[in-house]
């Protein structure tokens, strides 16, 4: 199922969840087991890095109904939030994912949502008018930061019936054997998507390369897809 790579981190003190870097510069790779509690408390552990994840035809197998408790959470969306959304989604996406190509069809929604707007932290609030956080993202808005990214990659996941959860955390850039304070200003937002075949959460960041981590803001309007928002490994 593809070979792991590792990085060891080291903390100051205990936390109550692992800090992992979710991509090394040093690492080509995907961060695994994305969000665990430290429950060993430990200052020293090691985070697991996927290289590939090679099609396997048992992913034909396994699919996730809406009404089971896994697809009640972590597929949930409204209807018509679904069917925009659907309707949106490029033909080869649903194509893969209903193949079980599951890590491409994600790969290729992340690429998407990257590739649909400009990085500005300045973006302003949704439009009164607009009742759909994330279909005005993506089909009006011409910005956005890490909120909207996210929260559009988390509904465009659910809505090809990949299991999504948008998830909250920190991003800061780190160097070996300096410390770094991390502050609310390095807040951000990604998503983390199920891959049943390796029974693992892969993050995956919607948001476009090379932009500052900012805090999202609670004065924009959101519509953002129920999951899980506590804060996950870095």
């Amino acid at each position: 199922c593809g070979e792991y790579r590792y990085a060891t981190i080291q903390t100051l003190r205990v936390h109550d969840i692992l800090f992992c870097p979710y991509m090394p510069s040093t690492l080509n790779g995907q961060l695994v087991d994305g969000q665990l509690p430290n429950s060993n408390h430990q200052k020293e552990y090691t985070a697991r890095y996927l290289e590939a994840l090679p099609y396997d035809p048992i992913w034909d197998r396994l699919r996730f109904d809406v009404n089971s408790e896994f697809g009640e959470v972590y597929l949930q969306l409204p209807l018509e939030t679904r069917l925009w959304a659907v309707d949106w989604l490029p033909a080869n996406i649903l194509a893969l994912q209903r193949s079980g190509q599951v890590y491409a069809a994600a790969a290729s929604i992340g690429l998407l949502v990257r590739e649909s707007a400009a990085y500005d932290r300045m973006t302003g609030a949704m439009p009164s008018e607009n009742t759909d956080f994330a279909r005005w993202f993506i089909e009006e808005s011409t910005t956005g930061y890490c909120t909207h990214f996210a929260t559009a990659a988390t509904v465009l996941l659910r809505a090809a019936d990949i299991p999504a959860r948008y998830v909250t955390g920190y991003m800061t850039q780190v160097e070996c054997g300096k410390t770094v304070t991390v502050t609310a200003a390095d807040a951000h937002a990604w998503v983390e998507y199920y891959e049943p075949v390796l029974d693992m959460w892969i993050v995956l960041e919607a948001t476009p390369a090379n932009s500052a981590p900012e805090a999202t803001q609670s004065t924009t309007q959101q519509t953002a897809p129920q999951a899980e928002t506590s804060p996950s490994t870095l």
